[in-house]
């Protein structure tokens, strides 16, 4: 019955979630907000120059250091515009409403793993109001990233500390390389684990 009741309850929280969210994302007027610097601007670049590099428009002439831009998403980005050029809305909205959706998932499974269950409800649902993490889904930044990135790391702690293995110590470990993919502050935020 634990289990079951478990199962619903997550059921209906991802259902809210994604009918929030899906329904935030096909109503806005104008659908997509572009970052026109930066991540697009170093994905064009790579796919009309084949460099990692960028210029901005009001100085064409001198090239942007690209050290302090993670490589994760211009890589989705260039993936993307290569390959689904026709349907780059399309293609973003659905991976950031998914990326969005496995957050919201592992939230809860992390507030359940250590909080009494009237809180982890609490907690769910403040996550679904909470408007700061409904605007990412519309922007072609980082931060959807480092949120799904920073739930699944702290998912994947507590799953080593509750029970030891290999096996998790290594996709705790592969996920943190590929976190810094999107944001190379991340390491930062292993102090607070």
């Amino acid at each position: 019955p634990g289990s079951e009741r478990e199962t619903r309850r997550f059921s209906i929280f991802l259902t809210i979630f994604g009918v929030t969210r899906l329904a935030y994302l096909l109503s806005q007027p104008r659908g997509w907000i572009r970052q026109g610097f930066e991540y697009e601007e170093l994905a064009n670049t790579f796919l009309s120059t084949g460099k990692y590099l960028y210029f901005y428009k009001w100085n064409p002439s001198t090239a942007m250091p690209t050290a302090i831009e993670p490589p994760g998403l211009v890589f989705i980005l260039i993936f993307i515009k290569k390959y689904f050029y026709l349907h780059i809305f399309w293609m973003l909205a659905t991976l950031h409403f998914a990326i969005a959706l496995a957050s919201f998932w592992l939230f809860l499974k992390v507030c359940d793993s250590f909080l009494p269950f009237q809180t982890t409800r609490m907690a769910g649902l403040l996550y679904i109001l909470d408007i700061n993490l409904w605007s990412p889904l519309r922007w072609v930044n980082e931060t959807l990233y480092s949120v799904f990135f920073i739930t699944l790391l702290l998912y994947l702690a507590l799953r080593l500390i509750k029970d030891p293995s290999i096996k998790t110590g290594i996709a705790l470990g592969i996920s943190f390389g590929a976190a810094l993919y999107f944001r190379a502050t991340i390491e930062a935020y292993i102090l607070f684990f």
